[in-house]
């Protein structure tokens, strides 16, 4: 079998300290990565060039999904974020899980995902074995919240199914 090398198009340091998460927006080839400096880093995938940091708290950015070509989802410090990429520093909303029997303390959001063709739903799961939905249209109120046993690690994706919603989770 023969031995194939692929080049990074950009290859440099973005945070300081770990990356946690990235994701690639499609449509603007914008990539945004998160790290464990709490800060949101995005560039251009052309250029690798940092444009703009989102965030700057001391909190590491667990996660990252982009809901638009405007909007992009993060998970930090136990809470979901919504970023509009066209305004200032803030987010421009928070989701909070809903636990129902746990408590909310030391809550870690390790997955965040979007509706495919709903992007005003999205998913987060959780350290503690919760899946909350959430609509953000309505960002004060959880659709749904899921228990099972042990954490969600992987990103949790909101199917259509004939009969409703379920869950995929790893």
């Amino acid at each position: 079998m023969d031995d194939y090398q692929i080049e990074a198009v950009f290859s440099q340091p973005a945070h300081k300290g770990v990356v946690c998460c990235m994701d690639i927006q499609n449509q603007s080839e914008l990539l945004a990565s998160g790290g464990e400096d709490g800060n949101i880093l995005l560039r251009p995938l052309q250029t690798g060039i940092d444009t703009e940091t989102k965030g700057s708290s001391k909190s590491t950015v667990d996660s990252l999904c982009f809901t638009s070509p405007t909007t992009l989802l993060s998970s930090q410090s136990g809470q979901a974020y919504l970023w509009d990429l066209r305004k200032n520093n803030t987010p421009a909303l928070s989701f909070k899980p809903l636990h129902s029997s746990k408590s909310n303390r030391g809550c870690k959001l390790w997955s965040i995902d979007k509706h495919p063709s709903q992007s005003h739903r999205i998913a987060a799961g959780d350290n503690l074995g919760t899946i909350s939905v959430w609509d953000t249209r309505n960002p004060s109120y959880t659709l749904s919240s899921t228990e099972h046993f042990g954490n969600v690690w992987k990103n949790c994706i909101l199917a259509p199914w004939s009969n409703g919603y379920h869950f995929l989770w790893g």
